[in-house]
């Protein structure tokens, strides 16, 4: 507040009290609000968690010492682990071959349908880059950038009669 010639300046305000987080979730960083311990009424307090982790939602706004945001399991946020996107390999291991990718100048990525990446917690469908080649293992798990099993092979299918014939 200001006075100047006797106006008042902001002729009218109100006083708000500030915003404390009752408590963190499990994973919260040290301290939960970037800004700090508290967050001034009509500010908002960037959410911190740990390395690994990220905050759902990412901030909370103050109105009146209370935070709005979406609540969920009785906390204001939480953290939620950060996992990883697998890149789609384009090359993949031939029998008798060695490492192949698709004879192209296009990259061709190795998982039928997915393009440059396979999301966490999807399936890979593996694809061989030469006709009458079968991948062994046919799928692949990602999981937080890594896929298990953690590569393929492709090879022929021998079939069971002409072993019998051998």
């Amino acid at each position: 507040l200001r006075c100047n010639a006797g106006v008042l300046t902001p002729s009218t305000f109100e006083c708000a009290p500030p915003c404390f987080l009752p408590s963190a979730p499990r994973h919260a960083a040290a301290q939960p609000c970037e800004e700090g311990l508290f967050v001034l009424h009509g500010a908002r307090c960037t959410l911190q968690c740990n390395f690994g982790y990220r905050p759902e939602p990412p901030s909370l706004k103050c109105d009146r010492a209370e935070f709005q945001g979406a609540e969920s399991s009785g906390q204001l946020f939480e953290c939620v682990k950060w996992a990883k996107d697998c890149p789609s390999p384009i090359t993949v291991f031939h029998l008798n071959l060695g490492y192949l990718d698709n004879n192209g100048s296009d990259p061709t990525y190795m998982c039928a349908g997915r393009g440059a990446v396979v999301p966490h917690g999807e399936t890979c469908q593996a694809l061989c880059p030469r006709s009458l080649y079968t991948a062994w293992p046919q799928t692949a798990s990602c999981s937080d950038g890594a896929f298990t099993p953690p590569s393929w092979t492709c090879g022929k299918v021998c079939n069971a009669g002409s072993l019998a014939s051998v």
